[in-house]
């Protein structure tokens, strides 16, 4: 088995330039705490569910619109993706057995947000990379996961970085699999970074 962390095209720590459209929430207009209720609670997915019968999707801004739209959008600092057609049709069930979808209309685009609420306590604590501040908290930094304890969703979180989305591996079977689907149906959008195998334990972080 091999673990994937979900990653996205604009990755902006990648000093690379955004091939695609993405979203990001727009705060124009918005009091300061109702800033904070957006940012915290109304567009932070963190493996809570959101009520779909109450479910109003927040304002958003389209960022680099020149560009074309991908498959799977990035929503900026969200910690959930969204889903655009062509990735619904494929990506659907793997979703319902992990998660929520939320719609989210914008503009000619009509797309799912993937609210990943699977979650599992499946690391291994002193094995793990920790990131250890002199005045702050310690955060998870790699994590060494415990292979019997991995969830059989296919897509899920952790409790110690709850905005981050998980994606093993382990045949290859687009039929079963979130990464093989994605990768047959040449989906754009995703990036999946290897962060630990069975046999390897964490693999050393590389820029992508």
């Amino acid at each position: 088995m091999k673990i994937f962390k979900i990653k996205y095209a604009i990755d902006r720590n990648s000093q690379v330039p955004s091939p695609y459209q993405y979203l990001m929430l727009n705060t124009d207009g918005l009091k300061p705490e109702e800033l904070g209720l957006y940012k915290h609670h109304r567009f932070r997915f963190e493996g809570m569910p959101y009520d779909e019968k109450t479910w109003v999707a927040p304002p958003m801004d389209l960022m680099q619109p020149l560009r074309p739209a991908p498959d799977i959008w990035y929503l900026a600092n969200s910690g959930a993706f969204g889903a655009g057609a062509k990735a619904y049709d494929y990506l659907s069930s793997f979703i319902v057995r992990a998660g929520q979808f939320l719609p989210l209309v914008f503009r000619q685009h009509t797309i799912q947000i993937c609210n990943i609420l699977e979650s599992a306590e499946c690391i291994d604590e002193n094995r793990s990379e920790w990131r250890i501040r002199p005045n702050g908290p310690t955060s998870l930094k790699r994590p060494f996961f415990i292979s019997d304890k991995i969830p059989d969703s296919t897509l899920f979180k952790i409790p110690e970085i709850p905005a981050d989305i998980y994606v093993w591996e382990e045949t290859g079977n687009p039929d079963d699999e979130f990464k093989a689907c994605v990768e047959m149906n040449g989906l754009t959008g995703l990036i999946f970074e290897p962060v630990w195998s069975e046999e390897e334990g964490i693999i050393p972080y590389k820029r992508i």
